[in-house]
């Protein structure tokens, strides 16, 4: 129609019969005057023929209209760039049906029966390799599928864009091609501002690699024995600071919780997480175990503790599972149980438990028999993987979120990242292998330090529970000296330095004073007697204040223990040539020690003749 077709108003003031400004047309419709370079286009097919009028024509500016298609084609960019996010997500993580760990069909199709072609690299649609489903490859993979892999997903970052411009405060730029290549160009770190879990725009690799690791890791812990586990989250912050993200969620969960009640554990990080988020601890003593050496929970002062403050102002139950003997792992179980009674959060420390079977049962039967809100493990003393992430877990989502959203701002992907690699770099076979042998090697070294100690006219404490940690009682040693035993106690801290000397790291002396009548207390944080932070010498030999509650006989899980003692481990990843050189040099810092290396008290030496 020849109405609808644009009119060009030519150079000047609107052109040839052009209407002065205000004037009006045949109708009486005010006339618009545009500027050079406007159009006037019809709204309606029946018009007034009287160009400009408001009511008839809306004007059109081709310098708009060039920004407009540059914004338009802009937003067609970024429309397919999240649609194939979209597919690409779609392909790792299935939502047909299939669920997570189904099979994927023989051709390889995801979502809708499309082909996945969106990406080069073949690990990442290959059934073969594991990574559609949503949990460890079978087989681990080999060095050169893994980096293809991480180049391929770095790719989708903003900053490895060929040709993108970042105006922003923090565009991933990296100076340094060396700390580039260390973190193979994932440079925007994981998370957004209000959740740290969160997938970032700019950053489409990095926040799949952050989903993936969270899945392998679930799928790492049921292969552990935790069955019932249902969501985690992997953070890059050790076990210390992950329990304290842990109680200041659960602290907007329960806002009246002022109390964390805890059976104690004399390992600092823990118990200065308690502080940390501002809440007040309940140290309840562990008792000894009839028939063995062990120190376990007690289950009646705990519930006693509970019912003393009150169970609505207790924030929640903090147990712990891997430890150094004699303690053993709390009653999780029964725990659990009274948590469920009492109405009353639990959060277990499980640092180094991943690694245990036995542990790893009392959490499986924890969640099914009780109440488990969460549980953490550290990154690094059970995937063997750098200090500096935990992984916070539970058997539902409502905790682990709520950590998650705790979080403030981004996170390093450092720790993410090292996980990830080791998990594909493992896969089943070789995460499982890697936990039965050491569970072999537990029971192998048990039986060596036993044979050595007896050789050396020593014992190994009776404490069956843990089968990680094992001690030696090391008395005879002080005992067999002529001077007073007190002091001869005193030196026994020379065979810790002594098997440091020889490059054997990992062994704790623990000296202890037996003092019956400071057993089974229950302690709530006070202040401190003294202003000195560390070991003091006041009511008790071994005496420390942590956050202003002391503790006697710090490092051996209570305040009387009938004997000093040596702690050796058998964590993962340890190697039986490893162990059977401990026990060499351990035998040979025993020689010393009864040879008076070391000792501050030996007999001066004797006058020359004819001095």
């Amino acid at each position: 129609m020849a109405e609808r077709v644009g009119v060009a108003l030519g150079g000047g003031a609107g052109g040839a019969g052009a209407k002065p400004p205000g004037s009006r047309g045949a109708r009486g419709h005010r006339l618009m005057v545009p500027p050079p370079g406007y159009k006037f286009i019809p709204r309606t097919e029946q018009v007034c023929q009287e160009m400009g009028c408001f009511e008839c024509y809306d004007i059109y500016c081709e310098r708009c209209e060039s920004k407009d298609r540059r914004i338009i084609e802009l937003e067609m960019r970024n429309t397919e760039l999240v649609k194939h996010i979209t597919l690409l997500q779609a392909r790792l993580f299935p939502r047909d049906g299939q669920g997570p760990g189904a099979r994927p069909n023989a051709s390889g199709a995801g979502a809708g029966g499309e082909p996945f072609a969106y990406v080069q690299s073949p690990v990442m649609y290959d059934p073969g390799m594991g990574i559609q489903q949503r949990r460890l490859p079978d087989v681990g993979w080999k060095e050169d599928d893994i980096q293809l892999l991480l180049e391929e997903m770095a790719s989708f970052d903003t900053n490895n864009f060929q040709g993108n411009v970042g105006v922003g405060e923090r565009e991933g730029r990296i100076i340094s091609d060396l700390v580039r290549r260390r973190h193979f160009g994932l440079t925007h770190g994981i998370g957004r501002s209000g959740d740290v879990m969160a997938e970032q725009p700019k950053a489409a690799g990095s926040s799949l690699i952050v989903q993936l690791t969270k899945y392998l890791a679930l799928d790492a812990i049921r292969l552990a024995g935790i069955k019932a586990v249902k969501a985690c989250a992997v953070l890059p912050a050790a076990t210390g600071l992950t329990m304290t993200l842990v109680f200041l969620a659960l602290r907007q969960m329960r806002p009246q919780g002022r109390y964390v009640v805890w059976s104690r554990i004399d390992q600092k990080s823990c118990f200065k997480a308690i502080g940390a988020a501002g809440l007040e601890p309940v140290v309840v003593e562990l008792k000894p175990i009839e028939g063995t050496d062990a120190l376990g929970t007690d289950i009646d002062g705990m519930r006693a503790a509970i019912e003393r403050v009150g169970a609505d102002k207790v924030l929640c139950i903090c147990t712990t599972t891997s430890t150094f003997a004699p303690r053993v792992p709390d009653f999780i179980d029964e725990v659990a149980l009274m948590a469920t009674k009492l109405d009353v959060p639990h959060v277990i420390n499980n640092a180094y438990g991943l690694q245990c079977s036995k542990c790893t049962h009392l959490i499986e039967t924890g969640c099914r028999r009780g109440r488990v809100d969460a549980f953490v493990q550290s990154t690094d003393k059970n995937f063997m993987v750098p200090v500096g992430g935990a992984i916070v877990a539970g058997p539902s989502s409502a905790l682990v979120d709520k950590v998650s959203s705790l979080y403030p701002g981004r996170a390093s992907m450092g720790p993410v990242l090292d996980l990830f690699i080791t998990l594909l770099s493992l896969g089943a076979s070789g995460w499982t292998g890697l936990l039965q042998e050491r569970k072999d090697n537990a029971k192998w070294f048990e039986d060596r330090l036993s044979s050595v100690s007896q050789k050396l006219g020593l014992r190994v404490l009776k404490v069956p529970a843990n089968r990680i940690s094992f001690c030696v009682d090391i008395n005879a040693l002080g005992r067999s000296q002529q001077s007073g035993e007190e002091d001869d106690m005193d030196h026994l801290t020379f065979l810790g330095s002594a098997l440091f000397t020889r490059r054997v790291s990992g062994p704790r002396v623990v000296l202890c004073t037996p003092s019956p009548a400071s057993a089974g207390k229950e302690t709530v944080a006070v202040q401190p007697e003294s202003s000195q932070t560390g070991s003091v010498k006041v009511k008790g030999k071994y005496r420390k204040v942590i956050d202003g509650t002391p503790f006697e006989c710090y490092g051996a899980h209570t305040d009387a223990y009938p004997c000093c003692y040596l702690t050796a481990a058998c964590a993962i990843g340890a190697e039986r040539k490893e162990m059977d050189c401990f026990l060499e040099r351990f035998e040979a810092a025993v020689q010393d020690y009864r040879s008076g290396a070391g000792r501050k008290d030996k007999a001066p030496a004797k006058p020359v003749l004819g001095s």
